[in-house]
């Protein structure tokens, strides 16, 4: 059973635990007292409850459905290494069919890889201030290498992620 587990900023001993229950997403909380999380850890966990909300119903809306390759973008949800990119505006360089979970690869204008995405909105016109070029995520290349290797299988965002994190932990 794959979990998510975020630790409380103030107190250490203080957790919450996200988990699948048949048809729902659990949260247990290691004790009555609150959980206070800083903002990077606070996404992390939010980005594992969708993944397991993502694994119950299929999360994606029809209408992202309709993404081409080529397609000017916005990101609105990227794989939760790249969180930091969302909102950022790039071209759909794959749309992974067999994928539900993370199914846009969002590069910029020249190629360069941006993120996996589970969620991106088309967008008529360029940005007109990009901003300067992000560092990309260090993550990247194992989540592409996962990606590769979960081909042809039944697998979901989360499996991608897990092998991602092993073979970054592997390297």
């Amino acid at each position: 059973m794959i979990e998510y587990t975020a630790t409380c900023a103030i107190d250490e001993d203080d957790t919450v635990t996200a988990m699948r229950s048949e048809n729902r997403v659990e949260l247990e909380p290691s004790s009555r007292a609150s959980v206070f999380l800083d903002p990077g850890p606070a996404r992390t966990f939010a980005r594992g409850i969708l993944a397991l909300a993502d694994e119950i119903d299929g999360g994606e809306a029809e209408e992202a459905r309709a993404i081409r390759v080529g397609d000017r973008v916005e990101i609105v949800r990227a794989e939760r290494w790249s969180s930091a990119e969302e909102g950022r505006v790039g071209v759909v360089g794959t749309v992974d069919e067999d994928d539900d979970h993370l199914p846009y690869r969002v590069v910029d204008e020249h190629g360069v890889y941006i993120a996996w995405c589970a969620e991106v909105r088309r967008v008529d016109e360029p940005a007109e201030d990009a901003g300067p070029e992000p560092t990309p995520s260090p993550f990247a290349r194992y989540v592409d290498e996962a990606k590769g290797l979960l081909e042809g299988t039944d697998h979901t965002a989360t499996d991608v992620i897990i092998l991602a994190r092993e073979l970054h932990e592997s390297a």
